[in-house]
């Protein structure tokens, strides 16, 4: 009954209808599909009831979950349409992951393939190329999908090894066969326009000068179509650059301020040397048992001591001169010396 429902509903393009329908068929089916896994899983020897399982009986279970799955497909594949209506592409191609390929009738709305094409195009107008090759290797579903396309193969294989040219001469060759799709013509202008740009900002990424020639010639396009690509993409803020059309050259801005991040830098690394140094200054100094004290401190501990002549060495009364105790208070007459006693109480 659901499946006559989402039938009827697509062919009307009864799509608010058909949102409803599937969400409440999804959910009915997933609860008879968890319900025939169970029924099919053998009672255990605690159990209380230990019922002999007919061979008749066995066969209509799997003949029950095979219809079960195949109602699953179809109605997961009408929200790929719905999704597809609504254009929402990064979700189609989740929600085509969830499908079972192989319970999936071939005569239906959609086929395997067209399920292979809709993920293929709308995970490269949305995905990150690094993200798709993540998805491709990790779920062989697309490849899968798509084996009875090669074209498409090959438009996934250029994409990946940045072929753009090769890309593009691909889409325009397929561009009147999918213009056929009662659901997918709408939105192929679309999906392809943001291919088209997420080519461009790929090829542009290693470069900060290009000649306009030599990527039209890599893209395998004109230059008016390249020009109006490069104004969408500043529009819509993708990418910074600026157009010498005179010359012939694409200048891409660098949003980072160079000047600011290299000063940055040199006032780290100068902070760096010199916390580095004084370090050094206090671990030799102590290595040698030499204690410094400020200019402050002498002053405070002479006016104590009752000592009013700055400028002496204080030894202990030991012999004839005597060894030099551990705290000592040096000072120097010259201007360089009390430079370096303020310097290392700094330190």
């Amino acid at each position: 009954m659901w499946l006559n429902w989402i039938e009827v509903s697509i062919c009307a393009n009864d799509w608010a209808k058909l949102e409803n329908i599937t969400s409440t068929a999804y959910r009915s089916l997933k609860d008879a599909d968890d319900a025939e896994k169970n029924a099919q899983q053998p009672r255990g020897e605690n159990s209380t009831y230990l019922v002999e399982r007919d061979a008749n009986a066995a066969v209509a279970s799997l003949t029950n979950r095979q219809l079960i799955e195949t109602a699953l497909a179809k109605c997961i594949a009408a929200q790929v349409i719905l999704k597809l209506k609504h254009k929402k592409y990064h979700q189609v191609a989740e929600t085509i992951l969830q499908i079972k390929v192989e319970s999936l009738q071939q005569k239906w709305f959609v086929t395997s393939s067209d399920l292979g094409i809709y993920i293929l195009l709308c995970s490269m107008a949305t995905m990150a190329r690094k993200c798709l090759k993540m998805m491709v290797s990790s779920t062989p579903t697309i490849r899968k999908l798509l084996e009875s396309e090669p074209l498409f193969i090959e438009l996934l294989n250029a994409y990946s090894s940045s072929r753009f040219g090769k890309c593009f001469e691909i889409m325009k060759s397929v561009r009147s066969r999918l213009l056929l799709d009662p659901f997918l013509s709408r939105n192929v202008d679309e999906l392809f326009s943001k291919i088209r740009q997420r080519c461009v900002i790929q090829y542009l990424r290693p470069y900060s000068t290009i000649k306009m020639e030599t990527m039209c010639e890599a893209l395998v396009t004109t230059m008016p179509d390249l020009q109006l690509s490069l104004l969408e993409l500043v529009e819509a803020g993708h990418v910074q650059l600026r157009i010498d059309q005179n010359a012939g050259i694409i200048r891409l801005i660098d949003e980072r301020d160079e000047e600011s991040t290299l000063r940055r830098v040199n006032e780290t690394c100068d902070r760096s040397i010199l916390r580095a140094k004084s370090l050094l200054w206090k671990t030799s100094m102590a290595r040698a048992n030499i204690h410094s004290i400020s200019d402050k401190e002498t002053r405070q501990k002479r006016k104590k001591d009752g000592r009013a002549d700055r400028n002496t060495l204080d030894y202990d009364d030991v012999g004839a001169l005597g060894p030099i105790s551990d705290d000592f208070n040096m000072s120097f007459e010259s201007a360089s010396g009390q430079n370096y006693i303020e310097d290392l109480g700094d330190i």
